[in-house]
This record gives C-alpha cells, sequence and structure tokens, in this order.
C-alpha cells in the first residue's frame, strides 16, 4: 500500500476540478435499486456520504489483500454460488416465484437450463428469460435433454458425437431463442465420462464447469457439496446444514446445489436463511458462476486511491472484464473520469 505524493494528487484533482466545472453535474446519484457496473479500460470518482476508512489521503490500494481493506472489501469476499438446476423454458410458477424472490433479495443465481425445452416454449416464457438481469442471474448448460437412469446419463456412457451434437445444440438453442452465449456447464446427475472432457475441451465458448469429481479441464472447474439439500428437492434442516457448511470454511468457493421447482414458501423462507448464514458468518459474496471466472481474473488489476476523507478513485484500465460494484458502505455519489489512465501512471 503506498502513499501518493500530494504534488501528483493535487494536480491530478485540479484537473478533474476543470473537468467538474465544465459539467453541469459532476457526479451521479445513486439509485439504490440499480446495479452499479465497472466497466474494463475506464476510471471512476466515488463518494460516500462519511469517512469509511481512516488511512491517509494519497493512499494506493494496488493488490487483492490490500483491497480488502478498503471500501471495495466486500468485491474481496471469497464466492458463494447458488447452482439452481432444472430449470425449463416453459417457465413454472413455482419458478417465477423463486426468481422474482431470489431478485427481490438482490441475490445472484445461476439457473441451469435444460435446453431442448427453448424449442417450444411460449414466446412469453422466452421474453422473461430474455429479460432476466443478467449481473444476477446466469442462465447455464445443464444438458439438452437432462437424460438420467442407473446405467447412464446424457453426458455419461454416450458417444463422443452423442455429447457434441447435444452440447452444441444447446448452445445455438440458446444464441437463437435468448441471444446470449451460455459460459458455464453442469451435466445432469454431475455424471460426465472422458468424453465430456474431450468434447469441453473444443467448446472454448464454455468457461466453467460444474463437476463433482477432480477432472481437469479447459475450463474453470467448480467442484460441488451437497450441502443445502439432503434428497433433491428437499432442503436439509437449518440446523444440519450449518454444520456442514462450517466444514467447508476455508474452501475457496461454496456452492449451494438446490432444485426448487417445487419448494413452497417455507422452503424459500428456509434456503434464504441458509444463504443469509453463509454470507453473513462466514464473509462470503454472492456470485454466478461465470461472474466468478471474470472476476478471478480481474481482481489483481483494479487500482484504488483515496483522494479525499470521503472520495476515492477506482482505475479499471487494465481490467478484462465489467464488474458490479460492491463497497463496504452505500455509496452516496458515482462519476466515470473522461480521459486517460489515472492510477499506477
Amino acid at each position: 500500500m503506498k502513499r501518493r505524493p500530494n504534488l501528483t494528487l493535487s494536480t491530478r484533482f485540479g484537473i478533474f476540478a476543470l473537468f467538474c466545472f465544465s459539467c453541469s453535474s459532476p457526479y451521479h446519484s445513486i439509485d439504490p435499486s440499480k446495479l452499479i457496473v465497472l466497466h474494463p479500460g475506464l476510471v471512476y470518482r466515488i463518494m460516500f456520504s462519511s469517512a469509511v476508512d481512516e488511512f491517509h489521503l494519497g493512499t494506493l490500494f494496488e493488490d487483492s489483500s490490500e483491497l480488502s481493506l478498503s471500501p471495495l472489501a466486500p468485491m474481496f469476499r471469497r464466492p458463494l454460488i447458488i447452482k439452481a438446476d432444472d430449470l425449463r423454458a416453459r417457465i413454472t410458477p413455482s419458478w417465477r416465484r423463486f426468481i422474482g424472490w431470489a431478485e427481490d433479495r438482490s441475490y445472484s443465481v445461476g439457473l441451469g437450463l435444460i435446453c431442448n425445452s427453448l424449442a417450444t416454449a411460449p414466446a412469453l416464457d422466452i421474453e422473461y428469460l430474455r429479460t432476466l438481469n443478467r449481473w444476477r442471474f446466469e442462465l447455464w448448460l445443464h444438458g439438452w435433454d437432462h437424460e438420467i437412469s442407473e446405467q447412464r446419463a446424457e453426458f455419461q456412457g454416450r458417444p463422443l458425437g452423442w455429447q457434441e451434437r447435444h452440447i452444441d445444440s444447446s448452445m445455438k438453442w440458446a444464441k437463437r431463442k435468448l441471444g446470449i452465449s451460455l459460459r458455464t456447464f453442469g451435466p445432469p446427475g454431475n455424471r460426465s465420462d472422458e468424453s465430456t472432457m474431450i468434447v469441453l475441451r473444443s467448446s472454448p465458448q464454455l468457461k466453467v464447469w460444474f463437476d463433482s469429481g477432480t477432472k481437469k479441464s479447459e475450463q474453470d472447474v467448480i467442484g460441488i457439496d451437497w450441502i443445502a439439500e439432503s434428497a433433491t428437492g428437499q432442503l436439509r434442516s437449518f440446523e444440519d446444514f450449518s454444520e456442514k457448511v462450517i466444514n467447508l470454511s476455508e474452501d475457496e468457493v461454496i456452492v449451494l446445489q438446490i432444485h426448487p421447482a417445487d419448494w413452497n414458501d417455507s422452503d424459500l423462507e428456509l434456503f434464504g436463511r441458509m444463504v443469509d448464514y453463509t454470507v453473513n458468518s462466514l464473509a462470503r459474496r454472492l456470485m454466478t458462476p461465470y461472474g466468478y471466472y471474470t472476476w478471478r481474473r480481474d481482481m489483481t488489476k483494479l487500482k484504488v486511491e483515496k483522494v479525499g476523507e470521503k472520495e476515492y478513485l477506482i482505475d479499471c484500465t487494465d481490467a478484462e472484464y465489467a464488474h458490479v460494484l460492491e463497497t463496504a458502505n452505500e455509496p452516496l455519489f458515482f462519476e466515470e473520469i473522461d480521459g486517460a489512465k489515472v492510477l499506477g501512471e
């Protein structure tokens, strides 16, 4: 963590003051209902209503360990991923209730889509999926037809060409119907084989693989622990869950795999307790699987400088991806700074 020379800070602040003077409104007030997105290649100024730390003016936070002490600290917590399986494009009232409930609680959720359902889904359901907030909800590839039997599954015991067609068809229909590129793969029943690994190596569009084994792949592999449910669609008691999740406190990623298609209000209430307990007690950050993928690649590339008692500059010049801003305190104002790279010159 560095202190920037006062001359550099003053010069930069003077340039920014001239920029502000030329604008009728130098800051954008924050709408709490909207997400703030940091875009790569840009620099931002953020202001809080009160001081958020005791660091000196000119303090430059440059790596993840230092940034974890900055106002951006929540972004550097280890991830918690909600993996909601078995969504079909013909959206049932139960699924709509679950998605609306998650949205009301500002949860980020990965929705595992069975992709052949896109071919026959009503236009209203397709439009519903298209309008989901892409920062909060990630639709991911949970198979073409979700075949599971005792002897084999869609991606276990099936020929290479079969698996290739199922992944290719899934990606094409998602693009055609929803206008999205699927980035995450999770096989039905968490069952896959060597052919699956070969197919995924030739599918660069897919960046993340939910896998319950120890396979290595071109994709980032996220392991799965069955801790939220005792059986498919049946949540554990809160006491049982809290005992199990605490054993994962040192894991880099915690995944809550669920099947909420037939949940009622009491199930939603119980699952909300599980999520909030994990977030608060284990200091976790809710993320989508692809959101975690992109953040891993950028988390050391952001720079933050304290330029006032309540003000900071956030430099995303070196970032590759956009990210939702999360801060320790609610921001008062937020502004994109026009111009060249500001921090780390």
